[in-house]
């Protein structure tokens, strides 16, 4: 499968990842039309973050490199945000274009 990135997310790349964060946080619009308008933190960008997930490989602390693969599981967890989940089903639909069995609990 090719991996498609639309251009918003690559042109919002540096907004949802952040050097000084363990997580993605970012704008995800006003409470009315959440991903809308100047909105980073989209269903679309969570999608193409599943898709690289997948994709890209991990360096463990001991140096060794991991990757997810397909048939592999991942257990995907959200908080009650308003858009938490929406953006959990994102990033698992992206996750499970290249083969890895999300769990969202």
């Amino acid at each position: 499968m090719k991996l498609n990135i639309p251009s918003k997310v690559i042109t919002d790349v540096n907004k949802l990842f952040k050097s000084t964060s363990y997580d993605i946080r970012a704008y995800v619009g006003e409470p009315g039309h959440f991903f809308e308008g100047e909105a980073i933190l989209t269903p679309e960008a969570m999608k193409t973050v599943g898709n690289l997930m997948a994709l890209i490989p991990f360096k463990r602390q001991d140096g060794s490199v991991i990757m997810l693969n397909c048939g592999d599981k991942i257990v995907v967890g959200y908080d009650n945000g308003p858009t938490s989940k929406i953006l959990a089903e994102a990033f698992s639909e992206g996750l499970a274009e290249f083969g890895v069995n999300v769990y969202i609990i």
